[in-house]
Formats: C-alpha cells, structure tokens, sequence
C-alpha cells in the first residue's frame, strides 16, 4: 500500500501501511485513528507537520512517483529481529510472528526468495527473526526511502525494476461539498417523510374515533 492522502478544507486524511513509528508521530500530532477505515485525519492546518512525519518514516509524503522493486539480503552475523511485532525495514513491514511457535507472514509487496525467516524468543518474549543470508524482495518501494538502507551494515539490496506510479494525493473539496448537498437532500427528504407519517397518523385517529 502507498502512502494516500486526501484533504478537504479543514481535514487531511492518510492512510498508509501500519509502522508503529508512524503511529506514534500521528498521535503527537493529535491525529484520530479510525478502525474501521484504518485511516488517519488530522487538522489541515497540521499538513506540513504530517507530510514530515510521513517522510521521516515511509520516505514519502504522498506526492512520489518514482518506484523501485528492490531485493534485500542480510549480512554479517546478526539477525534482523522484531521483539514481538514485525521486522521492518525502510517503513514496510516486512515479516511477522505472532507467538513464539507461529507461522511468519509477509508484509503487502513482500516476497522471500531464500533462507530462514521465522518465529524465536520465549514464550513470553517472542521474535519474529530473519536470519543471515536471508534474502527477499521488497516490492514498489517509494526511492524516497532507498536513504534508510544506506550505509546499513546488516543488510545489502539492489534495485531490480524502477517504475512510476501516479501520486494519490486528492484535493477533496468538491466530494466534500456534494456529500453536505447529499446530506441536506436527505434530511429534507426525511423532513418530508416525517409529516407524511404525522398526517397519516392524524387520519387514523380520526378514522378511529
């Protein structure tokens, strides 16, 4: 998933693939979370602060183009570890346990290509774990975030295809507007609705008496 964006004249809403990091920078800067949506809104007037944050985290703020499909592999001695989550790398999600003896899944755009990728740790303390030598392909990775695998020790990755893919940042005032225009519509309807049934309820009273 990219990062999109839509605004209206006093909300920006994001939605994007979850990181924990991006959770916490959304929550200082007073964002509201939507389950349901699993989306983000923030006041439009906090824009530049989130497009930062957005940034800083996924190495795009909605407005890349440029795509890169890369393929990772992992160096020295070290696992790559997430202590009890995800591992993630460059602000995907790459990997993740659920329990110390679970299946591993992978994150959207994902692919492992060889070695070992697994669950670890304690009951208690679980790991999700990519092992040394391990290798996978991270697909349509915004090159905003080729800087967070830069001069990394612990992983080497090499760019496999480039591609663009159109931004997704929308200006939603017109939705916006025709949704009230909807909404005044409705209500009317509903006033109508309303004294029909008030009406209908006086003649059966009088039919009643």
């Amino acid at each position: 998933m990219q990062v999109s964006i839509k605004k209206s004249n006093k909300t920006i809403i994001v939605k994007t693939q979850f990181n924990p990091e991006f959770s916490q920078k959304a929550e200082s800067l007073n964002g509201q979370y939507d389950f349901e949506s699993k989306i983000w809104s923030f006041d439009i007037r906090a824009e530049d602060l989130v497009k930062k944050a957005l940034r800083e985290v996924y190495g795009n703020d909605g407005s890349e183009t440029t795509f890169v499909d890369i393929e990772v592999t992992v160096i020295g001695d070290e696992n790559l570890l997430g202590y009890q989550d995800a591992v993630y790398l460059a602000g995907r999600s790459i990997a993740r346990a659920r329990g110390r003896d679970s299946v591993v899944t992978f994150g959207d755009g994902v692919v492992p290509v060889s070695g070992e990728i697994r669950a670890g740790g304690s009951t208690k303390n679980w790991l999700t774990v990519i092992e040394p030598d391990a290798v996978f392909r991270i697909f349509d990775l915004p090159v905003g975030a080729l800087k967070f695998l830069e001069n990394r020790e612990d992983i080497s990755y090499k760019i496999i295809a480039t591609h663009n893919i159109e931004a997704e940042t929308v200006n939603n005032d017109c939705d916006v507007e025709q949704l009230r225009t909807e909404i005044n519509n409705l209500k009317q309807q509903a006033l109508s609705i309303a004294k029909q049934l008030e009406n209908l309820t006086t003649k059966l009273v009088e039919f009643s008496k």
